[in-house]
């Protein structure tokens, strides 16, 4: 519930910023609204029963600390961010970073990469055959990656690295075709590594009783970051280096939200929801 409450408050408060009208902004403010009660009712039960006995009016306490913490941050904010539409987005956007968002990094940096195929110098034909070879490498080189270093580090890096070809292919002058292409590869390569890890990771998070029904929620995530991934192309009307600029930072920001997660390389599979509370 708490993710559907975190999912609603980012596609209401989205809608919001993309309102044309007052009945619309109304509306949508109003829905944006009952999804954030679903998460502030959600939150402070859900931090006292992760606390013993001692430490829960602490806890209580601590919650409400950080929501004034939020309001003070949100004038902050407004200040920094005058034109309404881009505020809603601003104080919109954390939410994204807690609904499974890895999934939405990975997705929308690899079809991010694998929709750009003229963009690199190469032909498009090539260009997707050669993303097509360098993917069975990019497995293999999973395959013992996650069994050495362990799946948060190779979950991580995968993204973070594919981010950064990115943006190196930023910064990298148009004419240098071949290293662009080059790099373009092995960006590629390592959204796919990203991608093979995080169907085996996650799979490894949940416990058994919520397995399929996790796996459905971030798979509809990734699908939204597939989804959107083209649009962004859209914005190299403002700057022609924009899209490259939101692909990159989703990845790497992405990426360095996976350091936060569990190892599970050689741990027991999680029954139950009791399994996952001992293994944090």
């Amino acid at each position: 519930m708490l993710l559907l409450s975190l999912v609603c408050s980012v596609v209401f408060g989205m809608l919001s910023a993309a309102s044309v009208s007052y009945s619309m902004l109304a509306i949508t403010r109003t829905l944006t609204g009952v999804a954030l009660s679903g998460t502030s009712l959600i939150t402070l039960p859900l931090g006292m029963e992760w606390v013993d006995i001692q430490h829960r009016t602490f806890s209580g306490i601590l919650s409400s600390i950080f929501w004034s913490i939020g309001n003070m941050l949100l004038a902050m904010v407004a200040y920094l961010v005058r034109e309404w539409h881009w505020l809603l987005v601003a104080v919109t956007g954390p939410c994204l970073l807690s609904a499974a968002c890895l999934w939405f990094g990975v997705a929308f940096s690899y079809y991010g990469m694998s929709m750009n195929l003229t963009g690199f110098g190469l032909n498009m034909y090539l260009s997707q055959f050669v993303f097509g070879i360098i993917e069975i490498p990019a497995k293999m080189i999973v395959y013992v990656l996650v069994n050495r270093i362990g799946r948060r580090q190779s979950q991580a890096w995968a993204l973070i690295l594919t981010g950064l070809c990115i943006g190196a292919n930023i910064i990298i002058p148009k004419p240098f075709t071949s290293l662009r292409s080059v790099v373009a590869i092995m960006g590629k390569g390592f959204s796919e590594a990203a991608f093979t890890t995080v169907f085996l990771y996650t799979s490894e998070l949940y416990p058994t009783v919520l397995r399929q029904n996790g796996m459905g929620y971030t798979s509809f995530v990734a699908r939204l970051g597939g989804a959107l991934a083209p649009l962004v192309f859209l914005l190299d009307e403002v700057w022609r280096s924009l899209p490259e600029v939101t692909y990159c930072g989703v990845a790497v920001c992405c990426g360095s939200v996976a350091f936060l997660l569990p190892e599970t390389l050689n741990v027991r599979l999680p029954e139950g929801i009791e399994d996952v509370e001992k293994a944090q």
